[in-house]
């Protein structure tokens, strides 16, 4: 658990930044999952990591399932997670 706490408010302080445009915020959250995608690599090994599925998480799991889930929900929600740096004045 400790482990997933700096990770989470790494990636919620990169998404609560107005200051910052679009292609900035992107780059920064990009990097964030590429850090989760190595710590990920590092503990299964060489396993291909192109067909995630969703796995429910639940006070057992090992800290591998909710790291695999963050990057399974980045990679597919992507593309939309950004559009809101495009909406001026949005809280």
């Amino acid at each position: 658990m400790r482990e997933l706490v700096p990770l989470f408010n790494k990636v919620r302080s990169i998404l609560s930044r107005v200051d910052l445009n679009n292609g900035e915020v992107k780059r920064r959250a990009d990097k964030w999952a590429q850090k989760i995608k190595y710590k990920i690599k590092r503990k299964v090994g060489g396993r291909k990591l192109d067909n995630l599925k969703y796995k429910r998480i639940i006070y057992k799991s090992d800290i591998l399932e909710p790291l695999i889930e963050w990057y399974r929900l980045y990679l597919t929600h992507k593309e939309g997670l950004f559009h809101c740096y495009y909406i001026k004045g949005l809280p």
